[in-house]
């Protein structure tokens, strides 16, 4: 066992072996095979198979490499809720149970060594403070985001009005879709209201009520959404593109503020 292996250390090593590696084994081998193909003048219909070849064969790539990072990470990081909810959500891996994990490939000894390993799982995780996260956080629209995108509906405006002015009709739907996107953008712009709010008690969304973390029944923080399940009754979910913080820092701070609930408990 390797001493003093952190989550991060972890993520970034899953990063090399079940992202980076796997897409340069497909880029190299699809440029190989179209060097080959224009090499020896084979039909341009062989162009299919080959992308489907270099599919197969960095889903191959994945499916071993995945197998070894899950034991080594696992075996070496103290955290392994945390661990594994990160895993998810940087699409390292699936979620446990999905279809896609059934593709991972493991030996008999890599199975048994697993199921040994989830029963870490059943361990609640050592919860580390940052001192640097305030006792509350306000989420609102990102105006940096919200000013591309209004700049992007503006110029697709232009080029309707453009074609329009050319006797281009067709081009109405540009205009059309610029303007909405521009309206959309402007109005959320312009909000400087909390989009959500999380503090060491609770959450709360929007105009909706505080909601103490005890109520949160299940909290999945992914790449794009932000999704809560209210006492085992109801499933919400946030949409976290529109936000001012990205999914991992939103991810952290919920993490935080459960555990800071949690010791105030005790």
């Amino acid at each position: 066992m390797e001493q003093g292996i952190t989550v991060i250390q972890a993520l970034k090593r899953g990063k090399l072996m079940l992202i980076i590696m796997p897409l340069l084994i497909f880029l190299l081998t699809l440029i190989s095979g179209a060097i080959l193909i224009s090499e020896t003048g084979a039909n341009g219909i062989l162009a299919l198979p080959l992308i489907a070849f270099c599919i197969i064969l960095a889903w191959l790539t994945w499916s071993l490499a995945v197998t070894h990072w899950r034991i080594w990470a696992f075996t070496n990081v103290r955290n392994a809720h945390e661990l594994q909810a990160k895993a998810v959500s940087q699409k390292l891996i699936w979620p446990r149970g999905s279809f896609f994990e059934r593709t991972e490939i493991r030996t008999r000894a890599q199975r048994l060594k697993l199921l040994e390993l989830e029963q870490r799982l059943e361990q609640p995780d050592i919860f580390y403070d940052d001192p640097s996260i305030p006792s509350e956080t306000i989420i609102r629209f990102s105006k940096r985001d919200k000013m591309i995108a209004f700049c992007i509906g503006s110029f697709l405006i232009a080029i309707g009005i453009y074609g329009i002015l050319k006797d281009q009709f067709a081009m109405a739907a540009i205009f059309l879709a610029g303007d909405y996107l521009a309206i959309k953008s402007y109005r959320q712009m312009r909000n400087r209201e909390p989009q959500l709010t999380l503090n060491e008690q609770g959450m709360q969304v929007k105009d909706g009520p505080f909601m103490e973390w005890q109520l949160l029944s299940r909290i999945d923080v992914s790449q794009t959404h932000f999704r809560y399940r209210i006492a085992n009754l109801s499933d919400h979910a946030l949409e976290l593109a529109e936000f001012d913080k990205d999914a991992s820092a939103i991810e952290k701070h919920v993490r935080i503020y459960i555990g800071r609930y949690e010791q105030s408990q005790m």
